[in-house]
C-alpha cells in the first residue's frame, strides 16, 4: 500500500509516490477505469497536497494530467534544477553522498540518462580519487561498476587519511609523555644547582 504523500521533504518524495502508486496498480490489477485511479490517489494525499486536490479535482480529468499537475506544484522548475546539476559537485563529503545526488536528479530529470551521469560523476568528483580510479577503472566499465569501484577508493582513500592522522595524534601524545620527565629532571637540576649555589655563598658569608 502507497504512503500518504504530504508534500514536505525532498521533492523527490512525489517521484517515489508516483511509482509507488503505478507498481500497486500493477500489482492488485487495480481498475483504473472512470478515474478510480485518480479518487485512490487523491485518498492518500495530506496536508497541502489535499487543499490542492480538494481545489483542482473538478478539472483533473485524467492521470496524466493529475501528475503533470501535482509534479508542476511541488517539483521545483526544470531551469532550476538543471543549475543545480550544473553546480554539483563532490566537495569533502564522501562520495556515496555524490552518487545519491546524481541518482537524486537522474530522478527529477528524466532526460539525464547514465551517459550524462557518468560524465558529471568523473568532473565533479574529488580530483585525488578521480587519479586512482582512473588509473584502475576499465574503460569499458559500466556506469553501475564505475560507481562501485570508486565509492571503494574514496573509502579507502578516507580510511588510510584517518588512520594516518590517528598514528600522527598518537605520535604527538607519545612525545608530550616522554618530555614530560626530562622537564621536571631538568627542573631538579637547576634546583639542585641553586641550592648549591646558595650553601657556597652561605660559607663563605661565615668564613
Amino acid at each position: 500500500m502507497p504512503k500518504m504523500f504530504t508534500g514536505r521533504g525532498d521533492p523527490i518524495a512525489l517521484i517515489i509516490w508516483f511509482s509507488d502508486l503505478d507498481d500497486y496498480f500493477i500489482l492488485t490489477q487495480f481498475d483504473r477505469s472512470k478515474g478510480r485511479d485518480l479518487l485512490f490517489a487523491g485518498l492518500l494525499l495530506q496536508g497541502g497536497p489535499k487543499s490542492w486536490w480538494n481545489s483542482r479535482r473538478c478539472h483533473i480529468l485524467t492521470w496524466d494530467q493529475f501528475t503533470t499537475e501535482l509534479m508542476h506544484e511541488y517539483i521545483p522548475p526544470k531551469a532550476q534544477l538543471l543549475d543545480e546539476w550544473n553546480h554539483l559537485h563532490q566537495g569533502r563529503r564522501e562520495l556515496s553522498a555524490f552518487v545519491r545526488d546524481l541518482r537524486r536528479y537522474q530522478l527529477l530529470l528524466p532526460k539525464i540518462n547514465d551517459f550524462a551521469a557518468e560524465i558529471k560523476l568523473w568532473d565533479g568528483m574529488n580530483p585525488t580519487v578521480r587519479a586512482q580510479a582512473q588509473l584502475a577503472i576499465p574503460d569499458n566499465a559500466t556506469f553501475t561498476q564505475i560507481v562501485r569501484m570508486a565509492v571503494e577508493f574514496d573509502y579507502l582513500l578516507r580510511l588510510r587519511k584517518t588512520q594516518a592522522l590517528s598514528k600522527r595524534q598518537e605520535a604527538s601524545r607519545e612525545s608530550h609523555r616522554f618530555s614530560e620527565p626530562g622537564q621536571a629532571s631538568g627542573s631538579g637540576v637547576q634546583r639542585r644547582i641553586r641550592s648549591g649555589s646558595n650553601r657556597a655563598y652561605r660559607l663563605q658569608q661565615e668564613g
